[in-house]
């Protein structure tokens, strides 16, 4: 009787016991291969994902198909960050940074916002905003020869196109690609703005983001702004570059609405004097003293021709401009939050 127990106990255990030999040998086999560090390395700095993720596609296809196995590690990533940002697309996005890149003609320019100051000064949200950038001024420049179209010489003309066209060079959508980093960074991310200006071939665009910070050619901050600027024949050999740049800095601070007149307007002027000289109002008007601290608003103050110029008060910015011989025939500036001057 003890037999038989022993032998169906046997007869119990057999099919398990087969059946985790039918599994250890691919088991043993996946846990001896050896994954050069080489190649780890490279798949964490080319993605971002920690090294766990990196090894699990290696393993899956192998380091000599090193393309198919990123091409894996980032779909999984796409989709792990779309549950993630269906969970926090509710939340408010409201810090962030804008993005700018420029070459001859052609300005690219993005507002990309997250939630918090702690992400938006991170190294990775950097270099999403900083390809981001990079991809979209390389899809504009594609697609300028076609529909290029200058309203006026010299001017800022805006590109028209759909977001939902934006690509980078591997195939995946600009929301693949957020969604992708909302996945790891764990917070909402949009892509407020996506804006592409160009100028007549004649002209050049100049850019400053400010508080500067740079990936490449991509500049970042919270402020950025560009100007449409030529070169006269006759000039003082101040290099373009520079004078282009300077004008942008002082857009960003001094906060133009308007370009203004390249001269002094002195009959305007002289309007406005006697126009302030002859102005009066009823004492019966000021009873309660809310005319006690009006002031006159200059509105060269808003003009950038006519606004002091930054780095020399004592000169206005046409005098500068002059000086060097050169011509501003546009500009935009764009606040972090803000809509004024880029819509």
């Amino acid at each position: 009787m003890q037999n038989t127990l022993r032998f169906q106990r046997k007869l119990f255990f057999f099919p398990n016991l087969v059946r985790s030999f039918s599994i250890q040998p691919t088991e043993i086999k996946e846990q001896n291969v050896n994954i050069s560090k080489e190649s780890l390395i490279k798949m964490r700095k080319d993605t971002g994902y920690s090294y766990a993720k990196c090894r699990k596609a290696l393993l899956k296809f192998g380091e000599q198909n090193y393309r198919e196995a990123l091409r894996w590690i980032k779909d999984v990533a796409v989709k792990e960050g779309w549950e993630k940002a269906a969970k926090l697309s509710g939340r408010n996005a409201s810090q962030g940074l804008c993005a700018l890149l420029i070459r001859k003609n052609i300005a690219a320019m993005i507002e990309l916002n997250c939630e918090t100051d702690f992400v938006s000064k991170s190294e990775e949200f950097h270099i999403l905003a900083s390809q981001l950038t990079a991809d979209l001024f390389n899809y504009a420049e594609n697609l300028l020869p076609l529909k290029a179209e200058y309203k006026y010489f010299g001017g800022l003309n805006s590109l028209e196109f759909s977001l939902n066209e934006l690509k980078n060079s591997d195939g995946y959508s600009f929301e693949e690609i957020i969604v992708t980093s909302i996945g790891r960074l764990g917070e909402n991310i949009k892509l407020n703005r996506a804006k592409v200006f160009y100028t007549s071939p004649e002209f050049s665009v100049f850019g400053h983001a400010h508080p500067n910070e740079k990936i490449g050619q991509v500049e970042m901050g919270r402020f950025v702004s560009i100007v449409s600027i030529r070169r006269r024949e006759e000039n003082s050999g101040f290099p373009i570059e520079k004078l282009g740049r300077q004008i942008c800095h002082h857009i960003i601070g001094m906060v133009p609405e308007t370009l203004g007149e390249a001269f002094e307007n002195k009959e305007r002027k002289e309007e406005q004097n006697k126009n302030i000289a002859n102005e009066d109002y009823d004492e019966k008007d000021d009873d309660d003293g809310s005319l006690e601290n009006m002031t006159k608003i200059d509105e060269n103050e808003s003009q950038l021709m006519q606004q002091s110029f930054m780095l020399n008060p004592q000169q206005k910015v046409y005098e500068y401009l002059n000086y060097h011989g050169a011509d501003v025939k546009d500009f935009l500036r764009l606040e972090l939050g803000t809509i004024e001057g880029i819509m």
